[in-house]
């Protein structure tokens, strides 16, 4: 097993493979790997940054696998979410609109992607 938290179950090597920059796959002993020696988008991941357009645990899970991944991760969060955890979980965190009720803000998908675009994110994760 390679130490990462996918392997805790302690996976025999035939089974596990590492592919580069830290990533690993799992796969069957019959399975053939693409002819460029790994998954289809692992060595150039499809983005670079990615916003979770959600909060709390969730928000924070999703930052965790986009770290694990080498994404860089973006987070929103209204004025009441100052203090939660998931704005301190990702590389970056911007408030949303202040004027609007906590729900509201989380629904603004205009501010959502005037945020988005501003920053250079480019994926959104719903939650």
């Amino acid at each position: 097993a390679c130490g990462l938290l996918s392997c805790a179950a302690g996976l025999s090597q035939q089974c596990h493979q590492p592919i580069g920059r830290g990533l690993h796959t799992f796969h069957t002993p019959d399975e053939q790997l693409p002819k460029s020696g790994g998954p289809v988008g692992v060595d150039t991941p499809p983005f670079t940054k990615l916003l979770a357009a959600n909060r709390g645990e969730i928000a924070t899970r999703i930052n965790r696998a986009a770290a694990e991944l080498g994404i860089s991760t973006a987070g929103i969060y209204s004025y009441e979410d100052r203090f939660t955890q998931h704005r301190y979980k990702c590389d970056q965190a911007f408030e949303l609109d202040t004027s609007k009720s906590p729900v509201a803000q989380y629904l603004d998908i205009d501010k959502i992607v005037d945020i988005c675009v501003k920053n250079k994110v480019q994926a959104v994760h719903p939650g």
